[in-house]
């Protein structure tokens, strides 16, 4: 497991969203700052400043975030949950007040799987608030898949042709940890009879008579 962490990060606004194989789950909608070390650990390049907002590759296996607010009379109000990913990186410059200066600005989403995620982000906004004078720090617990073999995930076979090398469930090679069936392994479909010919068509196989002309009158 490893570890980032997004410095003046704040919880913008939060969705619920349900999808038939995942359930319900909660999108957490975060802005932080671009730091330094959130650059180097998600392996992106400098971003030149002429870029107002740009997206930006790259996604997280997570297992848990904490928030954290800076400010000490608020950190009584700290969250953590479980969360399965981070992604949908954005980066934006954002014009100051003074009509000069420029902030730049790190979105991303969180989904998160705990029950009664919402209502613990909405007591949360409630009580630190949505803005830039209530940010905090917020600690991601990740998976890091790069140090991993292909081969052998946690004792397990893993597929290496769908699903992002997603480790299969234990005792099924069918079916992937997450739940998902392996497209690789599927049933494969019953190969269909090749096309009769024109000549099978017909009833048989027929030979053309030669063109021998009329034939003589008895």
């Amino acid at each position: 497991m490893s570890t980032i962490t997004f410095r003046c990060a704040f919880i913008r606004y939060a969705d619920l969203r349900q999808k038939e194989e995942a359930g319900c789950f909660a999108r957490i909608h975060f802005t932080s700052e671009m730091s330094k070390p959130v650059l180097e650990a998600m392996e992106w390049e400098p971003i030149p400043d002429c870029f107002e907002s740009t997206k930006l590759t790259g996604e997280l296996t997570a297992r848990s975030l904490i928030l954290t607010p800076n400010q000490k009379e608020l950190r009584q109000h700290e969250i953590q949950m479980e969360c399965s990913d981070i992604s949908d990186f954005q980066l934006f410059r954002i014009q100051g007040e003074d009509g000069e200066s420029t902030r730049t600005e790190l979105r991303f989403i969180a989904r998160v799987l705990e029950p009664g995620a919402i209502a613990r982000i909405e007591n949360y906004m409630r009580l630190v608030g949505t803005s830039t004078k209530s940010a905090g720090a917020l600690k991601i617990t990740y998976t890091d898949q790069q140090n991993l073999p292909l081969d052998d995930r946690d004792g397990e076979k893993n597929c290496v042709d769908c699903a992002n090398s997603v480790p299969f469930m234990k005792g099924d090679d069918t079916v992937h940890a997450s739940g998902q069936p392996c497209t690789k392994k599927a049933p494969a479909k019953a190969k269909e009879p090749p096309l009769a010919s024109a000549r099978e068509a017909d009833g048989g196989t027929h030979q053309r008579r030669k063109a021998t002309g009329p034939e003589p009158v008895q």
